[in-house]
């Protein structure tokens, strides 16, 4: 009997410890699918900071975008259409970029505090004068309107420093990432869409499925990839 208590007891014990290692086991961090999402920090259009921790349990498109940007300009009408087709099935998180940082100079919280709002307004009026659906006016305003009320903004280059570094930087922008609701990114698109075309995969994404069978639709193409050199491009080297 006591053998059998001792024996219950080591399993009990070992099991617990199994778990401990499991929980306390560092979560694999970056920006490729199947890894956690890096936490990141911007404001909300009334200036309030906003973490991507905060959208936990959601799933997530989120979207990172310029005013100045024309790719990104191109899919933010099918953006629009597609969140309302899905009702709420999916959260869209739009984050405008401000500017792009290259420096590594720490945030001064003074800094913050008197170009925040300056930098803000800035953003806010670009976004107002932009067009983001060519062929209907009417319709502009509305998306205009929905991104003015729904989009971060991305100051002082938060996105900069803590998500897009880990990039390499590679593509720039629009960047898109679908986040799981445990953080977990289930797929990353670097090249404009119309967003509409795509609306079972999102299906798909917000019933937890497997997006695998998606790939081929995103794959970015050679000449955009860092590194690419055209083999036919004339140059210094190859001229006779």
């Amino acid at each position: 009997m006591r053998h059998r208590r001792f024996a219950l007891y080591a399993t009990a014990v070992i099991a617990l410890a199994v778990i401990i290692s499991v929980v306390a086991r560092p979560r694999a961090e970056g920006v490729d699918r199947g890894l956690y999402a890096p936490n990141f920090s911007v404001y909300d259009a009334a200036g309030t900071p906003v973490e991507l921790t905060d959208f936990r349990g959601e799933h997530l498109l989120i979207n990172f975008w310029g005013s100045w940007c024309a790719p990104c300009i191109r899919e933010m009408e099918s953006l629009y259409d597609l969140e309302r087709q899905l009702d709420g099935e999916v959260r869209f998180v739009y984050i405008g970029i401000n500017t792009f940082y290259r420096d590594e100079k720490p945030l001064d919280p003074a800094e913050v505090a008197s170009g925040f709002q300056a930098g803000l307004d800035a953003f806010h009026e670009r976004l107002g004068r932009a067009t983001l659906v060519q062929d209907r006016p009417g319709k502009n305003d509305i998306v205009v309107n929905h991104l003015l009320e729904r989009s971060m903004f991305d100051f002082r280059g938060y996105w900069q420093r803590q998500f897009r570094a880990r990039t390499n930087e590679r593509y720039g922008i629009p960047a898109t990432y679908l986040v799981d609701d445990r953080g977990r990114i289930k797929l990353v698109v670097h090249i404009p869409q119309d967003w509409r075309l795509h609306e079972q995969m999102l299906r798909d994404f917000a019933a937890g499925e497997s997006l695998a069978r998606y790939d081929g639709q995103f794959l970015v193409p050679e000449e955009l990839r860092p590194g690419f050199v055209d083999s036919a491009e004339d140059t210094e080297e190859s001229r006779p």
